[in-house]
C-alpha cells in the first residue's frame, strides 16, 4: 500500500467538553501525540505517502503536520503532506479528492490506537476482490440494567447486567476505485454512509476481523486507558527504522516535575525502554535505549517540565507510567 490517509479533522467536542484544551489529534499518549502514533503505524507498514486531513479551524494541527511529522516522514524515507479541509467533509468525505492519485487508499483515524498490522488489511483487500475492506473486532458492553426475557407475557429469565458483544468497525479501511468514485467531492460523507451506499449499490464490502489491542480515545477518561495499553505493548506501537544505527543510551532520573536526560555508555541489556525517534538535528531516525540512573549520579542536563523536548516528553511520560505500574 503506497498511499494512506489519516483523518485528523474531528472537532473533538467530547474531548474538549471533558476538560482537555488540546486539539484531539495532538493529545499526548505517553508523551507522543495521537496523530504521531498513527504515523508510526503507517511507516511501520511501509506506506511511503501519507496524507493527513486536518480542519482549517485547527491550524495548530496543520502546523504539527508540516513541521515535526514532515521531518519524521522524510527521515524515514516517506512523504507526509497536509490536506486542509476548508469546510467539514465528514469523517471520510475528503478521500474522494484522491481518486485519481491511487487505486486503493488506506484510511486510518487519528483518535484510534491499535497494534493491528496495517499490512495485513492491505493484503486482505488486495486478495479479496472487494470494493472496500474494513477491519472489525468484537466490542463488549456491559448493560447497566438487568435483562428480562419475556415470552407470551411470562418472565422466563432475569439476567443481571449481561455483557453483549457486537462486531464494530476498527476505524481502519481500504477504499478501492469504486468506493473512491462513490464519494462526492466537496460534500460531507461519513464512513457508515459510504459502506451502506456501496452495499445498496451491489458492491462488495469485506470485513477483516482481528483481535489486536484497540482503543478509541474520545474523552479525558480514555487517555489513561490508552497510556496503559501503549505501555503494555510499547514495542508494537513504536516506530522502528530499518537502519537506526548503534543505540544511543540515555540516562533517566526524575524528581518532582523535572526530568534529566544525558547520554551514557550502555550498561544493561534490560533498559527501561527502547524506541526510535528523530535525532537532535531532526535529520535521521536514531534508536534510543533509556536506562535508570543511579541515585546521586550527576546529570549535566536538566529540563523544566513545561519545556521538555519531544524526546524528553516521551521518556518522562513512559517512566511515570512504569512507576505507577510498579
Amino acid at each position: 500500500m503506497s498511499t494512506a490517509l489519516v483523518m485528523a479533522g474531528g472537532a473533538g467536542q467530547r474531548m474538549r467538553s471533558s476538560g482537555m484544551p488540546v486539539a484531539k489529534p495532538l493529545i499526548p499518549v505517553l508523551g507522543v501525540p495521537l496523530l504521531e502514533r498513527n504515523i508510526h503505524a503507517l511507516l511501520r507498514a511501509g506506506v511511503r505517502r501519507i496524507v493527513v486531513a486536518v480542519p482549517e479551524a485547527l491550524p495548530e494541527v496543520a502546523g504539527f503536520v508540516r513541521g515535526r511529522l514532515t521531518a519524521l516522514g522524510c527521515a524515514a524515507g516517506a512523504e507526509v503532506v497536509c490536506f486542509v479541509e476548508e469546510k467539514p467533509l465528514g469523517n471520510i468525505g475528503c478521500a474522494g479528492f484522491f481518486r485519481n492519485e491511487t487505486d486503493n487508499l488506506l484510511v486510518v483515524y487519528a483518535d484510534n490506537l491499535t497494534t493491528l498490522d496495517l499490512r495485513v488489511i492491505a493484503a486482505e483487500h488486495a486478495a479479496g476482490a472487494a470494493d472496500m475492506t474494513i477491519a472489525t473486532h468484537k466490542q463488549h458492553f456491559r448493560m447497566p440494567f438487568g435483562e428480562v426475557r419475556i415470552e407470551n407475557g411470562d418472565v422466563r429469565a432475569y439476567v443481571e447486567k449481561p455483557t453483549c458483544s457486537f462486531d464494530v468497525c476498527s476505524a481502519v479501511s481500504v477504499l478501492g476505485p469504486a468506493a473512491l468514485a462513490a464519494l462526492p467531492c466537496g460534500r460531507p460523507t461519513g464512513i457508515s454512509n459510504l459502506v451502506q451506499f456501496l452495499i445498496d449499490d451491489g458492491r462488495r464490502v469485506r470485513s477483516v476481523p482481528h483481535t489486536a489491542p484497540w482503543i478509541d480515545v474520545n474523552d479525558v477518561a480514555s487517555i489513561p486507558l490508552a497510556e496503559a495499553l501503549v505501555a503494555a505493548h510499547q514495542r508494537d506501537f513504536d516506530l522502528w527504522s530499518a537502519d537506526p544505527g548503534e543505540p544511543q543510551a540515555l540516562c533517566y532520573e526524575s524528581a518532582g516535575n523535572r526530568v534529566s536526560l544525558s547520554p551514557l555508555p550502555r550498561t544493561t541489556d534490560d533498559p527501561l525502554m527502547i524506541f526510535d525517534d528523530l535525532d537532535d538535528e531532526g535529520s535521521r531516525i536514531r534508536r534510543f535505549s533509556v536506562e535508570r540512573c543511579c541515585m546521586g549520579q550527576p546529570l549535566p542536563v536538566t529540563i523544566a517540565d513545561n519545556s521538555l523536548s519531544p524526546l524528553a516528553k516521551r521518556v518522562f511520560a513512559f517512566a511515570g507510567q512504569a512507576r505507577e505500574a510498579a
